[in-house]
């Protein structure tokens, strides 16, 4: 079996292990995508119209949390990217029955929820984005740390200083 990574002693969301710049390219597409929704719901534009700028925006902006959420549900964790991707696709079916159904199903119109998925996706971006940015800086403060450590130290035995290595130390020296 192989040794998973530790988070606080749990196992760390494969969200993390994403570079951030995937997330930040993935933002900035479903920020225009968002407005270019946004505008064509202010200008009442055709609804299909509308299910297919959310279609590309789900398709190729959500990808990474439906992947990562996979892999955190594999392991039995719910993580943000197993909520996020919930979002996401329920809004989206939602939307898809709203629009393509000869009858409707209950609740708000389907332009208002086109109007909420791009909007949740964006804002989940965003905060992932941050986030993975946090917890790499994180890393590397913890490394950068670590150097100023002592290698080695002296140890007294039978009265006299020894000079030994960090890793020699036993618990009680």
């Amino acid at each position: 079996m192989s040794k998973q990574l530790t988070y606080f002693g749990k196992y760390k969301p494969a969200a993390l292990k994403v570079a951030v710049r995937q997330f930040s390219y993935r933002f900035l597409l479903s920020l225009c995508l968002f407005l270019l929704t946004l505008f064509s719901l202010t200008l009442h534009a055709s609804p299909v119209g509308i299910f297919i700028l959310v279609l590309i925006n789900v398709t190729f902006c959500s990808d990474i949390f439906f992947r990562c959420a996979g892999k955190d549900l594999l392991h039995g964790r719910c993580s943000f990217a197993v909520l996020v991707s919930m979002c996401v696709g329920a809004g989206f079916i939602y939307s898809l029955c709203n629009t393509f159904l000869s009858r409707p199903l209950a609740g708000p119109e389907h332009t208002d929820v086109y109007a909420y998925v791009p909007f949740v996706l964006t804002l989940a971006l965003w905060a992932q984005q941050r986030m993975t940015r946090e917890h790499a800086r994180a890393r590397v403060f913890i490394k950068k740390l670590d150097d100023f450590l002592p290698k080695s130290g002296r140890l007294l035995q039978n009265g006299e200083p020894r000079k030994v290595f960090v890793h020699e130390l036993k618990p009680g020296d």
